[in-house]
């Protein structure tokens, strides 16, 4: 059911159903429709896995819609991608390990993804510093653990891949 539905049924213009009352009741707790498994309405379905509540959930999905309409308007690889709003991202890096071998004329079952953390903190900053082949990548984090910054970092060390 859309929103739509929802307010006329709210409103006294639809009959109310069980799966309007579900997304009633999960958008009243601030829950993204579908995570109590009784309800009938759900929109994790159709969405990516999250256990962020709806309002965070739903920021994600405007970063997302974001992102993809930049990246699909210019047809070409972004400098700099938010990883975890892609919906398959091993997809993508699957991708960029084609397109190097490609470039590099050497078979894909050759090709390694390495990793260099930056002390960049903010996508912009990524213009500065474009990569000889692949691509920068943020959002990722780990856990127990953080990453060092300012004088902790030690010396910036050229990324090339």
């Amino acid at each position: 059911f859309s929103l739509i539905e929802l307010r006329k049924g709210m409103d006294g213009q639809l009959n109310m159903t069980q799966a309007m009352e579900d997304l009633q009741s999960a958008l009243s707790i601030m829950q993204v429709p579908g995570r109590n498994v009784f309800h009938l309405t759900t929109w994790e379905k159709s969405a990516w896995p999250s256990k962020k509540g709806l309002a965070s959930w739903f920021l994600d999905l405007l970063r997302r819609v974001e992102q993809l309409e930049r990246w699909t308007s210019e047809l070409v690889l972004p400098l700099c991608l938010w990883l975890p709003g892609l919906f398959n991202p091993m997809a993508f890096l699957t991708a960029i390990m084609q397109i190097t071998a490609r470039q590099e004329s050497e078979p894909l079952d050759k090709m390694v993804l390495e990793t260099h953390v930056t002390s960049m903190l903010k996508p912009e900053q990524a213009t500065s510093y474009p990569p000889q082949s692949g691509a920068f990548v943020y959002g990722m984090f780990i856990e127990g653990a953080r990453w060092p910054l300012g004088d902790e970092a030690g010396e910036q060390t050229e990324v090339a891949g």
